[in-house]
């Protein structure tokens, strides 16, 4: 009898917190990016400052979380 164990799928990895602060703060930045080229500076300042949010809480959440 063999025991295998399954490799986790990447959506998974999504259900760890500070991996989704990572994805929120990678997408905030994408849409910061795209306000700037299309011209909507205000918008695009709020976008990076949630990106900007987003990335401190994930390294907070990070420390905190054990394992």
């Amino acid at each position: 009898m063999t025991t295998e164990t399954q490799q986790p799928t990447i959506p998974s990895y999504v259900k760890d917190i500070p991996n989704f602060c990572s994805l929120a703060g990678l997408a905030c930045t994408v849409l910061a990016i795209y306000f700037c080229i299309i011209g909507v500076y205000a918008a695009a300042m709020i976008c990076m400052i949630w990106a900007v949010t987003f990335d401190w809480a994930d390294g907070l959440v990070a420390r905190i979380m054990k394992g």
